[in-house]
């Protein structure tokens, strides 16, 4: 990751974390800080599941992609 793109994200986090415990005072805006970053965690783990779900489909049935283009088509018609 480039320094500029990380800094940029430092600096964004600092600025949330000024918001949540200026106006939520210092206890109650960490909590609420803290519950981002298990949010994205959950989001993380989700897309890593899906995308390991999809290797592992696209690996194992030779169809899988057809299949799924079909289905995709099929709910189109409806």
């Amino acid at each position: 990751m480039e320094c500029a793109a990380l800094s940029y994200i430092i600096f964004s986090f600092a600025k949330i974390h000024e918001y949540f415990v200026t106006n939520f005072d210092v206890e109650e805006g960490g909590i609420k800080f803290c519950k981002i970053f298990q949010f994205l965690q959950e989001i993380t783990t989700f897309y890593n599941k899906l995308h390991e779900d999809l290797t592992m489909a696209a690996v194992f049935l030779a169809d899988f992609f057809d299949t799924w283009i079909d289905m995709k088509a099929f709910d189109e018609d409806k």
